[in-house]
């Protein structure tokens, strides 16, 4: 049998650490946050069901996972906590809390989120004399110096996200009021139709 030169052993080597590296080095280079959203996306019966489970945080090892399973669906929800149980055996998870959100209650959080806004916005109106060209005016002015700012006008270190994780979308002066403040809804997408309908501040909203 004529044995294997130096150069062949040499690809296949190169071969092996190509294909290690692949499926394993780019695994153990991703995130917490990361791994387990792809555990998620790869799990075979969330697929089967449709069902959507996505990381919303990961801090020190303590993630929040959201869904829009209804909790009375007890054959979906079951998977959704059997999908869980298994991302916790991922090495760095301490532990996983469920957040369950249907979209009807998403809306409903994105229109209260954009009237809190609203307030605060009016707030910095009534000290400045206008409204702040861009929302993080609402809690610090970084290098500008505004006359008459009492704030923050928000509490937290930043503008929140919207119930999808997407920022709010503000315009001032707006095309439709004195400012425009948006979600986009589900797809993140100006317009769309039903879930993925834009949340507008000008518009009475009836979700």
């Amino acid at each position: 049998m004529q044995k294997p030169s130096k150069i062949s052993i040499s690809i296949t080597m190169i071969l092996v650490g190509y294909i290690y590296f692949t499926i394993v080095g780019c695994d153990s280079s991703l995130g917490l946050k990361s791994k387990i959203q792809k555990e998620f996306n790869s799990n075979p019966f969330l697929k089967e069901l449709n069902i959507k489970l996505t990381v919303l945080k990961e801090e020190n090892g303590y993630v929040t996972v959201a869904t829009e399973v209804d909790e009375n669906d007890l054959r979906k929800y079951k998977v959704v906590n059997d999908a869980i149980d298994a991302a916790k055996a991922i090495k760095g998870v301490k532990a996983i809390s469920l957040k369950v959100q249907s979209p009807l209650k998403k809306r409903q959080t994105a229109r209260r989120m954009i009237e809190l806004l609203g307030t605060a916005l009016d707030t910095y109106k009534l000290d400045v004399g206008h409204y702040p060209e861009s929302l993080n005016l609402l809690i610090e002015t970084g290098q500008k110096k505004i006359s008459k700012w009492n704030g923050p006008y928000l509490a937290g270190k930043s503008i929140p996200k919207d119930p999808w994780e997407n920022d709010f979308v503000y315009k001032c002066p707006g095309n439709n009021s004195e400012y425009d403040l948006s979600s986009y809804g589900e797809d993140g997408e100006k317009g769309g139709e039903g879930i993925n309908q834009d949340i507008n501040s000008w518009e009475v909203d009836y979700d």
